[in-house]
């Protein structure tokens, strides 16, 4: 269960996601976000279309706040180990889908996040910090993985 997560200024912190290809990854950290006939694709994933004031079982989560049953944490195994940082939330989420269970996106909670990304930047920037690599090693963990 994921609730709203808002910025610290009240706007909406896009938190779900549908299931994502190594494309949307690309389009999304890179210059190709801005080119027209990417965008549209870009919007699909990141669920721009969607209205953010009404449950809905979703693909994916933001792991900045989510909440389930202990039971359903150990039933999945858990977060998965070999990601340090980065897409152990997606990986959960993937997790419980295959137990055929829901993963719900629920804005009749609201949770501020005072936000600072780790991954965000110009490309050239991001080559030399930590968490770009980080970011890159748990995303090709994760579409081995979920390939």
């Amino acid at each position: 269960l994921g609730p709203k997560i808002v910025y610290h200024d009240g706007a909406i912190q896009p938190s779900c996601r549908r299931f994502m290809t190594f494309s949307d990854l690309i389009i999304k950290r890179t210059v190709l976000k801005h080119f027209s006939p990417l965008q549209e694709r870009l919007r699909q994933y990141i669920m721009q279309d969607f209205h953010h004031n009404a449950v809905s079982d979703v693909d994916l989560l933001v792991g900045a706040c989510f909440l389930m049953r202990k039971e359903v944490f150990e039933r999945v195994g858990g977060f998965d180990k070999r990601y340090f940082l980065f897409m152990e939330d997606f990986d959960l989420c993937q997790k419980i889908h295959l137990e055929n269970l829901r993963v719900v996106y629920f804005p009749k909670t609201t949770v501020t996040h005072y936000h600072k990304r780790l991954s965000d930047g110009n490309m050239v920037k991001l080559l030399f910090q930590k968490p770009f690599w980080h970011h890159l090693i748990s995303s090709a963990k994760y579409f081995w993985r979920w390939r």
